[in-house]
């Protein structure tokens, strides 16, 4: 099978590209728009996001692009172009698989949804986001997310396309373990099940090492 490879350097062609990768890996359509493109001004500490109105701000934004209602996320793409080429181009994988993670652990966006909001959200801090505010920093970035990662990140990696992993997951941020220690416990997990829709292997019950790792940094989290 001759798989969709990255090789662009250009922010927007490596865009595009990993668009394809990424529509390939979940098996479903999804779009990928720099907050440029949707004329949206961020908050300092953002650099990306998925919602499901982000399908119908598309819609709005880049008329020309819309190809119906599919899951979608948007790059903070300003202080992507200030790095050198490289950098940014890791930058950028980085932030694609980890908001892909957070799709995955969604349901299918296949009608209009409203994006009422999403613009004046963004351009307040995260942290105070109702999904945040009050809770845990890691509330939105559990054991699911992880295990999300590491199997797109490995679906990536298997396509030919090496990923720097720690980009992908800032565990300081979340007061959790590395994901290099996430993927140890998860084991060959991601790899057995490499053949299945990457929903579906989601599915399945998770071995008890990651679930053990998870546990461990909770109760440390919420003791500190």
């Amino acid at each position: 099978m001759a798989f969709t490879t990255v090789k662009s350097l250009d922010l927007n062609s490596r865009r595009d590209e990993l668009r394809r990768m990424l529509s390939s890996v979940l098996e479903e359509p999804v779009y990928l728009a720099f907050a440029s493109q949707l004329r949206m001004e961020c908050d300092g500490a953002l650099a990306a996001m998925t919602s499901p109105g982000m399908s119908s701000l598309i819609q709005e934004a880049m008329p020309d692009e819309f190809r119906g209602h599919h899951s979608a996320m948007m790059l903070v793409d300003e202080p992507l172009r200030r790095l050198p080429e490289t950098t940014a181009a890791l930058v950028l994988d980085a932030l694609v698989v980890h908001e892909a993670s957070h799709i995955v652990n969604t349901s299918h966006i296949d009608e209009d949804c409203p994006h009422h909001g999403l613009n004046e959200l963004a351009q307040t801090r995260w942290k105070s986001w109702p999904a945040y505010s009050g809770l845990p920093a890691w509330i939105s970035h559990d054991l699911r997310f992880i295990r999300a990662l590491c199997h797109i990140a490995h679906r990536f990696e298997s396509r030919g396309h090496g990923l720097v992993m720690p980009l992908t997951f800032d565990h300081e941020c979340y007061g959790l373990s590395p994901i290099k220690a996430y993927q140890e416990a998860l084991g060959d997990e991601p790899k057995s099940n490499s053949w299945l829709p990457v929903r579906e292997a989601l599915a399945k019950p998770m071995p008890d090492a990651f679930v053990n790792l998870w546990s461990q940094d909770v109760v440390k989290s919420l003791s500190n």
